[in-house]
């Protein structure tokens, strides 16, 4: 299961720290934290050089490393036009995999992408051996749209790669 908070202001509700140097990404995340409130608990560290402390300290610290726990989720390649764009998410360890770490982190960016930006619709792409991924995004409310044929070179194999997607009034249905 995803963090909780213990304290009585975020009880009950998801942790997510925000890496952010800059003035730019600390009001983003001011934006978030007020938006978000009545899911998660929004923290981000004040000062700068975060980002190369947290590499080298990865790098180096067998410990950090086992307790590391990263999740990268995004939206990516946002059409304004279209009201359209895709979601990239990656959890680093394999153990924090299948956990519902994934699912979580792509229902709170649904939620921004829907609510706060003028998005239509989010689609996704993952290999078709990524069952797990595919299973989450279907959890997620995602539908499977199409395939392209041997479009993935991994691991000397070539793979097809399943496109999902989920539209706003899909998504509103669920909430």
């Amino acid at each position: 299961m995803p963090r909780r908070t213990n304290g009585s202001r975020g009880k009950g509700k998801t942790i997510i720290r925000v890496f952010c140097e800059g003035e730019t990404e600390q009001a983003y995340t001011e934006f978030l934290k007020k938006q978000f409130a009545d899911v998660a608990v929004i923290k981000y560290p004040k000062e700068t050089g975060l980002f190369d402390e947290a590499n080298n300290r990865f790098a180096k610290d067998p410990q950090y490393r086992d307790y590391a726990e990263v999740i990268d989720v995004a939206l990516q390649d946002i059409d304004y036009k279209n009201r359209s764009c895709s979601i990239g998410i990656g959890i680093a360890k394999i153990k924090n995999r299948s956990n519902g770490y994934g699912s979580e982190a792509v229902r709170l960016i649904l939620s921004y992408g829907f609510r706060f930006l003028p998005l239509e619709r989010i689609t996704a792409n993952t290999a078709d051996i990524n069952i797990p991924c595919q299973s989450m995004l279907e959890h997620c409310g995602f539908k499977q749209e199409g395939r392209e044929r041997k479009a993935m070179f991994l691991d000397g194999k070539w793979h097809d790669r399943y496109r999902f997607a989920i539209l706003r009034e899909e998504y509103e249905t669920m909430c």
